[in-house]
């Protein structure tokens, strides 16, 4: 009865409410991202990421654990990936190997992958020759593992599965990006993801599926600053000591998705629809040199709702996908000792010295087409994702209101190739970020400024910076390549 009951309450919900979108990220700066966590098979990458009326059969029990039921026998799968920023801002190498499993109403799979990454570090402070970290703080190497595990209920069709995530990090793509002062950076820490997933299908082609998720992520950031102090009007510096500095970077996202998908009666067209929710907490936020103001704990709630559309033939897919995603989010410092303020009062100990708020006004559209005939196919892509937001910045300590509209646009083309032979598929997907870059702002009349630039984050964390003034961009392009080999087993 428990199981009929949550049936219903999801069928009541089909028409508000693939899997991609479930941890949805943050950010306020338009950071260059590299995709750090491409690290599982994906049949129809190439496709802009299309994923609301369309079903992948590779990466769909990766990313729900109940969607097992899409693969019919066992595949073993290596997914080798590559991806480089211009202007020397990161790069990164994976290998993972993948498997999965299925004996009967059982199925489960595997991954495990290692993974390189260039963080192209350069100091630059004032008008210094630009020093580049050692050999070995340019390198870092990151671990991820996964598992999973589901059934088929039986007389039901009907399938549960819970998966388990977690990565050993020595490096997120970026960071260093967010401390451009700093001489060294030394970076440490983990993510694990935990998900409950159903998937239900019905005999009229309809099919509703769920995922309960929850994340953790902790890092810390173990920097080295050189002080310098300027000694004459031609900016020449001089070192006066070093100092060093530890951040922490710590969230945690309960998140709920929901996804109801179903062919149009006569037709061969198929719509969808989804609705998720992320409520995360941010313990501890870095002192980023972007901001203002240091701020320690924040909230935030993040939301998509999409519409999907694809006309799926025996051998042609051709489908497009729009998602609205409204975020809010709220960070603060408090006062670790009693403060003055700029009005003569007084900040007790332990009281809010700022309040920064954000709502954001999101959307994505996504179009893809995939053809594929017996021995060769290819698949083009395009993804549009406009960023908006208003940031209302509070300060107790100086009595200052400050109110602030930012917005941008990053485009990514994608593409892929696929080859199918007797005993194995070779799978080629390749895709070119646009719209990013190393983010500054323009304040004291210095634009792009060097002392105050930024970077990245993807999946794992969240990038709440409260920006000092207006933001500044120097572009850069972000090219990704992924080789994915899949071969049945009997």
């Amino acid at each position: 009865m428990k199981i009929k009951l949550f049936l219903l309450i999801l069928f009541a919900l089909r028409f508000t409410i693939s899997v991609n979108g479930q941890l949805i990220a943050i950010k306020t700066v338009p950071l260059a991202t590299g995709d750090q966590f491409m690290i599982f098979p994906a049949k129809y990458a190439g496709m802009g990421n299309l994923s609301i009326p369309v079903d992948d059969p590779w990466l769909d029990p990766f990313v729900n654990p109940a969607k097992g039921l899409h693969l019919n026998r066992s595949y073993l799968f290596s997914s080798p990936s590559l991806y480089r920023i211009t202007n020397d801002y990161g790069a990164a190498e994976t290998l993972p190997v993948s498997g999965f499993y299925r004996n009967g109403n059982w199925f489960g799979a595997a991954s495990f992958s290692i993974q390189q990454l260039e963080s192209n570090f350069t100091e630059q402070n004032f008008r210094t020759v630009p020093i580049r970290q050692n050999l070995s703080d340019s390198f870092s190497e990151n671990v991820y593992l996964f598992g999973a595990l589901g059934k088929r209920l039986a007389n039901l069709n009907t399938s549960i599965g819970f998966s388990f995530f977690a990565a050993n990090l020595q490096a997120m793509e970026g960071i260093e990006l967010l401390y451009p002062n700093s001489r060294e950076i030394k970076q440490n820490g983990s993510m694990y993801d935990f998900r409950l997933g159903l998937v239900h299908k019905m005999k009229d082609g309809q099919s509703v599926e769920a995922v309960i998720l929850h994340n953790r992520y902790n890092m810390t950031h173990d920097l080295k600053y050189i002080d310098r102090s300027i000694i004459d009007d031609s900016w020449r510096v001089s070192s006066t000591g070093f100092r060093r500095e530890k951040n922490s970077d710590k969230s945690r996202t309960w998140g709920v998705h929901l996804r109801y998908r179903k062919q149009i009666p006569g037709s061969n067209w198929h719509f969808g629809g989804i609705l998720t929710g992320n409520w995360k907490s941010h313990p501890k936020i870095p002192n980023y040199e972007l901001m203002n103001i240091p701020r320690d704990p924040g909230n935030s709630q993040a939301y998509n709702i999409g519409l999907g559309f694809a006309e799926i033939d025996q051998d042609t897919i051709v489908g497009f996908e729009f998602i609205y995603e409204p975020i809010w989010s709220s960070t603060w410092a408090v006062a670790a000792n009693e403060i003055s303020t700029a009005g003569g009062g007084l900040i007790p100990k332990g009281s809010r010295t700022v309040d920064n708020r954000f709502a954001f006004s999101n959307y994505i559209l996504r179009w893809g087409i995939s053809k594929e005939a017996s021995l060769f196919g290819f698949q083009l892509g395009l993804q549009f994702r406009r960023i908006s937001y208003l940031f209302d910045q509070t300060d107790y300590v100086r009595i200052i209101r400050r109110r602030q509209k930012e917005h941008w646009a990053e485009w990514t083309v994608s593409w892929g190739i696929m080859v199918n032979l007797h005993s194995f598929r070779l799978h080629y997907n390749g895709r070119i970020l646009f719209g990013t870059g190393r983010p500054g702002i323009t304040n004291r009349g210095i634009a792009n400024s060097t002392l105050r630039t930024g970077a990245f984050v993807d999946k794992a964390s969240d990038i709440l910076l409260a920006p000092e003034g207006k933001l500044s961009l120097n572009d850069a392009a972000v090219f990704t390549h992924q080789i994915t080999l899949a071969i049945p087993l009997k």
